[in-house]
């Protein structure tokens, strides 16, 4: 089981945040997409932890700007986010299981805001195409 302080200087390592605290929201300080998910990843690799019930729309985003995202809701925007801290992450290693209970929630199967993405990605390269062919 970690302490609350050793897993605060973990975050602060993975960050390279110095300003990371207890209760800081590591989402809240800066560390997102991609790297907060890869932090996760070094938690659960480091500490043992079982991450099955572990649903990452609670806790973080996604990386960059996500177009489709203007027309329909990303995973992450359909429910409350629950903040991801180093008290609980300690928390967590002790228990040695992603332990949060979370609410009932439904989230829509069918990504439509990836598939908004593919479409504006398309549009432009053919639109690049035709006009490099004409």
């Amino acid at each position: 089981m970690a302490t609350v302080l050793e897993m605060v200087e973990f975050v602060r390592d993975l960050t390279g945040n110095d300003k990371i605290r207890e209760h800081t929201d590591i989402l809240d300080s800066g560390c997102v997409g991609d790297d907060f998910h890869e932090l996760i990843e070094k938690f659960s690799d480091r500490y043992h932890g079982d991450m099955n019930a572990y649903l990452w729309y609670f806790h973080g985003d996604e990386e960059g700007f996500n177009i489709g995202g203007l027309f329909y809701k990303p995973p992450y925007d359909q429910v409350k986010r629950i903040p991801v801290t180093p008290a609980l992450l300690a928390e967590i290693s002790g228990v040695g299981r992603w332990n949060i209970e979370y609410p009932d929630h439904v989230i829509s199967s069918k990504h439509n805001d990836i598939i908004a993405r593919l479409i504006f990605v398309a549009t432009v390269f053919l639109s690049l195409f035709y006009y490099l062919l004409r």
